[in-house]
């Protein structure tokens, strides 16, 4: 199974990372300052509160990072969005590779796929569903858009 790592300059949520940087220097500078017995105690909670989320969102952040992929064998083509698990797609149910705007300034290109979704207990339906290409690295051109090209050329035709 061949994997492609999340691309850096993709990483979506890096102005909260630097928010959380900025506010878990700001919340120890605050606490170790030598007049901080002046300060109310609720403060220093909130402070402190604020601090772990903050760690959170940044743990979050770069645990994305690292452990988010797209990943192509024999049997299909998946992806891993950290904290998730691996949703591997066969080939046969691969459409195309479609562009997608976003807040009508964001473009990505898309791998669409058609998956069977469960409606109710009894009922499911077949619905479209993509993968973003542009989040990995090898995209648009390297290792990845030669190696879709190569397993599944009908996705590029129009």
């Amino acid at each position: 199974m061949q994997k492609y790592r999340y691309a850096w300059w993709r990483l979506q949520h890096w102005p909260l990372l630097v928010l959380a940087v900025i506010t878990l220097l700001q919340a120890a500078r605050s606490l170790l300052n030598p007049g901080v017995e002046l300060v109310p105690l609720w403060l220093r909670l909130a402070v402190v509160a604020g601090g772990l989320l903050m760690v959170g969102i940044l743990v979050w952040g770069i645990a994305q990072f690292f452990f988010t992929y797209l990943a192509m064998s024999d049997e299909g083509v998946g992806e891993r969005r950290w904290p998730g698990k691996l949703k591997l797609v066969p080939w046969d149910k691969v459409q195309d590779v479609r562009n997608y705007t976003s807040l009508a300034i964001f473009k990505n290109d898309i791998l669409v796929y058609k998956e069977i979704r469960q409606i109710s207990g009894v009922e499911s339906k077949e619905v479209l569903n993509f993968f973003v290409l542009s989040d990995f690295k090898g995209w648009p051109k390297g290792a990845l858009a030669d190696e879709l090209h190569k397993r599944r050329p009908q996705a590029f035709k129009k």
